[in-house]
């Protein structure tokens, strides 16, 4: 377990250098940049943008950038952004605190759909089985954005639980301003833990060991939670790892439409006012998480499943 944990981890750094220059590459070809932002300022003379330009090495060529752009990210600093005088490291990092709450609040409302799809599997054909799917197949069809505003639409507009953003009617702000967008942000995780669990738990409960373990009299509790329910959890072992990024990329959109002070809205942010140093801290936070999941998933199979061996 050791060395491939090494050798897993040597080839996340470098994983994460061939995606950050990349992201370098992508991030400063493409069309706009500080230049656009400074030009539309009346305010600016040719001279001042290129004083401007000088300061934060914009007058260089782009190789250049590159080796003092990776050199900086080692220590984790990005410089400073182009539309605040701090650093862009030091805004991200006080974002983070609201995202990995509303992350947190996400994944506990997600780690739902486990019961609900072992529920599903073991009443196939019923009423709740059919419940369950129905749900699932509308939910993945649907964007969070527009269910998301829908939601506001209903809960301000029509049953005026928070109009003009307060808590009214014994719903409080907490519950308006982090209950509400975490469940939003939680129905891709929890669509995604019931449907792929109940398929597992179907799969486990045709196989041989389950009926053996049932032929032989064991009570029905104890066939579930040591031969069904620990076998179903592999595929959760790796939605757990590559979900974990994706509810900071999904924090995004839920940040942006219920205006909540996390990364996701940070990001939208720098991205429309063309913020490179803050953006590219973001990716690179983003990048981190990636690979620190899917690492986290490939050591869990050993842990969830005594087959799996590492040499």
């Amino acid at each position: 377990m050791r060395r491939f944990v090494i050798r897993r981890v040597l080839q996340s750094l470098l994983l994460v250098w061939a995606v950050m220059s990349l992201t370098f590459l992508l991030v400063n070809i493409a069309p706009g940049g500080p230049d656009v932002v400074l030009a539309q300022n009346p305010k600016l003379t040719r001279e001042q943008i290129a004083a401007i330009r000088e300061s934060y090495g914009l007058n260089k060529p782009l190789y250049e950038q590159y080796v003092v752009w990776m050199g900086r990210i080692v220590t984790f600093d990005f410089g400073r952004s182009y539309t605040n005088p701090r650093q862009a490291s030091q805004l991200v990092l006080e974002r983070i605190p609201a995202t990995a709450q509303l992350g947190l609040f996400s994944y506990l409302i997600g780690m739902l759909g486990i019961p609900i799809g072992i529920y599903a599997a073991r009443h196939r054909g019923k009423l709740g089985d059919n419940v369950v799917r129905v749900i699932t197949v509308v939910g993945s069809c649907m964007p969070v954005w527009w269910i998301s505003l829908m939601v506001i639409i209903i809960l301000a507009n029509t049953i005026k639980w928070f109009p003009q953003g307060e808590g009214v009617g014994g719903v409080g702000p907490w519950f308006v301003n982090l209950v509400i967008p975490a469940a939003l942000l939680s129905t891709g995780v929890l669509i995604s833990f019931t449907r792929f669990v109940r398929a597992e738990t179907l799969e486990v409960l045709s196989q041989d060991y389950v009926r053996t373990a049932q032929a032989k009299g064991l009570p029905a509790k104890e066939v579930n939670r040591w031969h069904v329910f620990r076998n179903s959890l592999i595929p959760v072992v790796t939605l757990l790892g590559y979900l974990l990024p994706a509810l900071v990329s999904g924090a995004i959109i839920t940040e942006q439409i219920f205006q909540w002070p996390g990364m996701g809205r940070l990001f939208y942010q720098s991205a429309t006012s063309r913020d490179m140093p803050v953006l590219l801290c973001i990716l690179y936070i983003g990048t981190i998480l990636t690979v620190i999941g899917t690492l986290l998933a490939d050591i869990g199979y050993g842990l969830v499943d005594p087959r799996v061996r590492y040499d």
